[in-house]
């Protein structure tokens, strides 16, 4: 490998430095599985590097940060490039996904806690700390492999390759901690060899690695030149001058044209040849954070409402100080819930469909809060805009710079940007004191604008109407006195349960909301009561017909509904 990462002054790079020494005096047949197990290292190491720089913000690590991007894509395009040469697969997480090369008959296995103990204990002395530290994460490894093994789902067997990775990582971090014990360092590289053989089985089992995913990965990569893999940096910054402040682009065949321009600016990537659309994302890192992209993209109970992801990568520094990173991934063509509650009234929706609409709608972002909760983060800015519909009909996020960690207290860690018009009255009441807002309460109300916004079928010059009144009415502490329950939609006997509902959400006391679960009772009992009405309805219509048939001569059969 030709490559040196020049930064002086820093031990992280000197480390890596080192690790690409050591691969370049491995020489002979011999040596390959030690020089595949460091080229693993080198890229979970760097990996883990950039993640460790992303997430800071001091100016002497955006020095690093900076420095340590412009020679990341070398260093990914070298790894791939030599794991080809020893004809092993690429790195699962690597952008050799494209490599033809065939997984390894290698006969091998991740040790059991207590094979790990056998080849880690000397005979005559106390077996070491550094061997100790990974024994509960082994126990881990075990008990998710016997999950994913018998059970064959596909969320069991992720969550096994998100155990293998973390082993992964431990291993890395090991090694980097015990460069001065030979003895160790061969034991872990003998490890990290296996988990990461182990990994690459198994993440064949995930349909999210092959099909059709892998040939939009692929086109993703197309659609940007391979341009963040390539040998020659500068075709990065062509990209990144070819984007900039652009209204529209070609790009690979890919006509762009700008549909955002904020702090995160969005392109809409599609395919002159074919209906290929993809979504291009430029944003600052400050707002995405790897630990909180890492936690949603890796939790396979959080990610069915993500939209897919295919690239997140460095995009270069601006201005001395504005990192920015860009993102490939999946566009939506039904858009967001504002512009399918468009579409369904250019058809002329009736009340009952706006109903069903809005409480499919409204308990499936619920449930999105509610699994991010127990995950123990939050969406602190809900709203129709920002939740888009997938062609299967899904309500799916694709914004995750709004998901912030939260505190055993439910109370965001750090600081949280919120749309002032669909903020609760605690947010705009008490600025200085947002860091103790009950996330809870908080997403309870923004759930009840968002199932109000999708009843009332405010669009337009309409919506923006009522959502300045809506935060004038929060600020004077009477939010409920902007919204309209005239409307026909809130007439019915589900209407009411509706209004009902949206009315406790939005108490002005936090204390009083209902919690995400009972939200999602009410709207549970609401879609029941739905249900009984139209069974009801059927039978009486069954009723007219056969009355009809038995009388033909009837002219007309009046029936008297009562209300659904």
């Amino acid at each position: 490998m030709d490559f040196k990462l020049n930064a002086k002054g820093w031990a992280d790079s000197e480390y890596l430095n080192n690790l690409v020494k050591e691969y370049n005096s491995c020489h002979g047949e011999k040596n390959k599985s030690k020089k595949v197990a460091i080229l693993i290292e080198i890229h979970i190491f760097s990996k883990n590097l950039y993640d460790d720089l992303h997430e800071n913000d001091n100016p002497i690590e955006n020095y690093w940060y900076a420095e340590y991007i412009r020679s990341y894509p070398e260093l990914m395009n070298q790894i791939s490039i030599e794991l080809q040469k020893l004809e092993h697969p690429p790195i699962l997480g690597l952008a050799a996904e494209k490599s033809s090369a065939p997984l390894s008959t290698i006969n091998t296995s991740v040790p059991t806690t207590n094979e790990w103990v056998q080849k880690t204990t000397p005979k005559f002395r106390k077996r070491g700390e550094h061997y100790q530290c990974i024994d509960a994460l082994l126990d881990k490894v075990q008990s998710t492999k016997e999950t994913a093994s018998l059970s064959k789902n596909s969320q069991d067997i992720e969550r096994y390759c998100n155990t293998l990775a973390e082993l992964q990582s431990k291993c890395v971090y090991q090694l980097a901690s015990l460069s001065h014990k030979n003895l160790a360092t061969q034991k872990y590289r003998t490890l990290l060899l296996e988990v990461s053989y182990e990994l690459n089985h198994w993440a064949q089992e995930l349909q999210k690695k092959s099909g059709e995913y892998k040939t939009r990965l692929n086109r993703a990569h197309e659609l940007l030149g391979n341009t963040f893999y390539s040998s020659d940096i500068s075709s990065l910054i062509t990209l990144r001058n070819d984007l900039g402040d652009s209204e529209s682009c070609t790009i690979a065949n890919f006509q762009l044209n700008k549909l955002a321009g904020g702090n995160t600016k969005v392109w809409l990537a599609s395919h002159s040849e074919n209906d290929e659309k993809f979504l291009i994302r430029w944003m600052n890192k400050a707002d995405l954070k790897p630990s909180i992209l890492n936690r949603v993209s890796s939790n396979p109970e959080i990610r069915p409402y993500l939209t897919e992801e295919y690239i997140h990568y460095p995009a270069g520094v601006f201005q001395e100080t504005v990192s920015c990173v860009i993102s490939v991934g999946e566009f939506c063509d039904n858009g967001s819930l504002i512009k399918e509650l468009e579409a369904i009234n250019k058809k002329g929706a009736q009340s009952n469909q706006l109903i069903d609409n809005a409480l499919d709608k409204t308990k499936q972002v619920a449930s999105f809060i509610d699994v991010l909760a127990k995950n123990q983060l939050c969406y602190p800015d809900i709203k129709a805009d920002n939740f888009l519909v997938n062609k299967n009909g899904d309500v799916v996020v694709s914004d995750l710079k709004f998901i912030r960690p939260i505190d055993e207290n439910q109370c965001i860690i750090g600081k949280f940007h919120t749309t002032y018009e669909c903020a609760a009255p605690e947010y705009t009441d008490q600025p200085l004191a947002r860091d103790k807002i009950n996330t809870e309460s908080y997403t309870s109300y923004q759930l009840g604008v968002l199932f109000y916004e999708l009843l009332a079928e405010n669009i337009g010059d309409a919506r923006l109407k009522f959502l300045s009144n809506l935060k004038t009415a929060s600020a004077n502490k009477n939010p409920i006195s902007a919204l309209n329950f005239d409307t026909p939609v809130f007439q019915s006997d589900a209407g009411q349960m509706a209004k009902s509902l949206i009315t406790k959400c939005m108490s002005t006391d936090p204390a009083t909301r209902p919690k995400i679960n009972e939200i999602l009772t009410d709207i549970q009992e609401i879609q029941n009561k739905r249900t009984e009405m139209k069974e009801h309805k059927s039978i009486i219509m069954k009723e007219i017909l056969r009355q009809m048939k038995k009388n033909p001569e009837e002219e007309s059969l009046c029936i008297n509904f009562s209300k659904s």
